[in-house]
């Protein structure tokens, strides 16, 4: 079973989020969860699609974990991660 609950901080993420102030608040959000998220629900949260969620998780670039065959996120380690990425200039 691979798991990448590690922070990645590939930085070519960061060209496809939001500004680093919506990305505060964004981290606020995800910290506010309880249970694990969904692809779908990462994808809404940064304003992505859930492909590109998919992708960033295939490559290591979004810290993730798989219960069987399922992507899955950690909010509180999704949390730090987006605290930690710059966004948008």
């Amino acid at each position: 079973m691979k798991n990448s609950t590690s922070v990645p901080t590939d930085l070519d993420v960061d060209d496809e989020l939001p500004s680093r102030t919506k990305l505060l608040g964004i981290a606020s959000r995800i910290a506010s969860y309880k249970k694990a998220l969904k692809p779908d629900d990462v994808a809404d949260l940064l304003g992505v699609t859930r492909e590109t969620v998919l992708r960033w998780a295939r490559e290591g670039r979004i810290p993730h974990f798989k219960v069987a065959a399922l992507v899955r996120f950690d909010p509180r380690i999704l949390s730090q991660w987006v605290k930690n990425k710059r966004g948008k200039s």
